[in-house]
């Protein structure tokens, strides 16, 4: 698995499957969810057609990144939400913020739910992956 998914940790790597077992047949299914272990570099435009409101608002991915590093439980629940609250403090719709941070770490518009993709994938990457989608809008 290193040669795909780069030199990831037991742990992590539990995690991740954790969250698309549900969707795995087969182990080699794991190649579908690549996105758990390598950001996307360069995003679809159906995704991103998907997701322009998010540069009309008043969303800024500095503000989000500092919001996300005061953030420090791992509590899924308690996250969706933060991020709500985000949404609403910052007059963006809780909706076209979510989806936005969807194709932000899955580069689709489906996939585990945020929360989850946030804790497992943590701030740093969170942050660098976000940045990265909303600079191709």
């Amino acid at each position: 698995m290193t040669a795909k998914f780069g030199n990831q940790d037991a742990g992590y790597l539990v995690k991740a499957v954790s969250l698309v077992k549900e969707r795995l047949v087969f182990l080699n299914d794991i190649e579908l969810f690549g996105y758990l272990f390598q950001a996307t570099e360069k995003y679809g435009e159906t995704p991103l057609s998907k997701i322009v409101n998010i540069k009309a608002s008043s969303f800024n991915p500095g503000a989000f990144e500092t919001f996300l590093k005061e953030y420090t439980s791992t509590d899924t629940a308690a996250l969706e939400t933060t991020l709500k609250d985000f949404a609403n403090s910052n007059e963006i719709k809780a909706g076209d913020l979510m989806k936005f941070l969807r194709v932000s770490l899955v580069g689709e518009l489906s996939g585990p739910a945020i929360p989850d993709l946030i804790v497992l994938l943590g701030v740093e990457e969170t942050g660098r992956r976000v940045t990265n989608c909303f600079s191709q809008l």
